[in-house]
């Protein structure tokens, strides 16, 4: 999600994007560290949107939520689940999320990519094992995995947090890592990346 102060002069996505065009380099965003999903989130809009933002990185994001609450910094990109709670505080106000589509519980907030097309920075996990792992317990893990999509306890405390439960199977998750590892190596590289 991409946020900025309660206070803030900027209300909408559409005018943080309008004030980042009008004064390169003065909007800054703060991130969990050089290289983090959070520096990448707005470096994909950097190039996608054609802005010019100033990343100031943090050693993880609760000193830069702090930053942010403080003033000394504009914005920052940061998960769900760092956003959720200062927004319904009314600390922080979140101006677009990175998934390709609104989430439910936030149906009001756009999608950066209804602005920015072709933007999406979504956070996914996955769970890996050994090399050569039997199939038999692969196929166990994924059966046990989909049954947790329709456990009730494990939808309430997901959806709650603004987290889009999938839990798809291994073929899925090979899928997504070759299409996002290289595109991400692509970006690091180009954008010469040097994590900290």
């Amino acid at each position: 999600m991409l946020a900025v102060r309660g206070n803030s002069p900027i209300k909408t996505l559409a005018e943080y994007i309008a004030k980042a065009k009008a004064e390169p380099g003065r909007i800054t965003f703060g991130s969990g560290g050089v290289g983090s999903g959070n520096h990448l989130s707005g470096e994909l809009l950097k190039t996608l949107g054609g802005i010019d933002l100033l990343h100031v990185p943090f050693r993880g994001m609760a000193p830069g939520m702090t930053a942010l609450y403080a003033g000394d910094i504009d914005s920052v990109f940061s998960s769900t689940i760092e956003a959720l709670t200062p927004a319904r505080d009314g600390r922080i106000r979140i101006l677009g999320v990175c998934s390709p589509e609104r989430l439910p519980e936030l149906p009001d907030v756009p999608s950066i990519a209804e602005l920015v097309p072709g933007y999406t920075m979504a956070n996914w996990y996955g769970l890996f094992g050994p090399p050569g792992l039997p199939q038999p317990i692969v196929a166990r893990l994924e059966r046990e995995l989909a049954a947790m999509r329709t456990n009730e306890l494990m939808v309430q405390r997901t959806s709650a947090a603004g987290i889009a439960l999938k839990l798809t199977g291994a073929d899925v998750l090979r899928q997504r890592m070759a299409g996002e590892v290289p595109r991400w190596k692509k970006i690091a590289s180009e954008l010469k990346l040097k994590p900290d």
